[in-house]
């Protein structure tokens, strides 16, 4: 049992709010990373993310409006020939929150939460607190998921201190192919282990385990899957490693298999 979980049946905002704070304290001083904002080590850095969305500075780049907000995908920003492309994986609407939790979170809160499915390992929970509220929130993937179309697809538990009540939901979301998350029914997608992902862009047809086998074999070599299971299997290691691949050959971190991926992999 957690210590969420622990706090949750220990009941009251006290206890939940120290658990909050007790895993902002077990983050140490770790510097939220450019692609991660902190969400792949118990936290979620709110500071940089609400500089990044605050319509004041110039960085907001990109929103649903009204109640479906915090629907974010980043683009250029700054300026002169320096411009940074972020990609911010946010959530569709509120109720990804889950009722209540989710009336209460702001942009750069669903952004955390859309973070958190993105990158933290399951059952590691994400905590942190939103300075302008003052409430207190933390999520937890609980099961990594394969929607009917491919798409990769998260379990997780949303904790909350808000207005000094806790709260507490179970939901699915799964990945859209714009990069948000949304919520679906919870028989919507089936555990991802050994499924094989679609291959996207020029054929809908499955990737063969003999390619994912050949995908997991390259990667190992060039260092971006370092799992001893290389076995032919779609998982979500393998599913991490093709992303980060994608990122350094600057391809649509999609986590996903397509042509241009498996060109650049020199896998046929």
């Amino acid at each position: 049992m957690t210590l969420f979980q622990r706090s949750a049946r220990d009941g009251g905002a006290a206890a939940l709010a120290a658990a909050l704070l007790a895993a902002l304290f077990a983050a140490g001083p770790a510097r939220a990373q450019s692609e991660t904002y902190g969400t792949d080590q118990r936290y979620c850095d709110t500071s940089t993310l609400s500089k990044i969305l605050s319509p004041t500075t110039g960085n907001i780049v990109g929103s649903a409006a009204g109640g479906a907000v915090g629907g974010l995908v980043g683009n250029q920003f700054g300026s002169g020939s320096g411009k940074t492309v972020a990609t911010l994986i946010g959530v569709v609407g509120g109720a990804l929150g889950g009722g209540y939790i989710g009336r209460s979170m702001d942009p750069t809160d669903r952004t955390c939460v859309g973070q958190s499915l993105q990158n933290a390992p399951a059952n590691q929970p994400v905590a942190w607190q939103n300075p302008s509220s003052g409430s207190s929130y933390w999520v937890t993937p609980t099961a990594d998921l394969v929607g009917r179309n491919g798409e990769p697809c998260r379990k997780y538990v949303a904790d909350a201190v808000v207005n000094g009540a806790p709260q507490r939901t179970e939901s699915t979301a799964c990945q859209q192919s714009d990069g948000n998350w949304k919520p679906v029914a919870a028989n919507y997608a089936r555990p991802a282990r050994g499924a094989p992902p679609p291959m996207s862009g020029a054929t809908n047809a499955a990737v063969s385990s003999d390619t994912i086998l050949k995908v997991q074999q390259r990667l190992h070599d060039l260092g971006f899957y370092v799992q001893d299971n290389i076995d032919g299997q779609w998982g979500p290691h393998t599913s991490t490693a093709v992303k980060n691949f994608q990122r350094s050959k600057g391809l649509d971190a999609s986590g996903q298999l397509n042509e241009p991926t498996l060109t650049a992999l020199g896998v046929r």
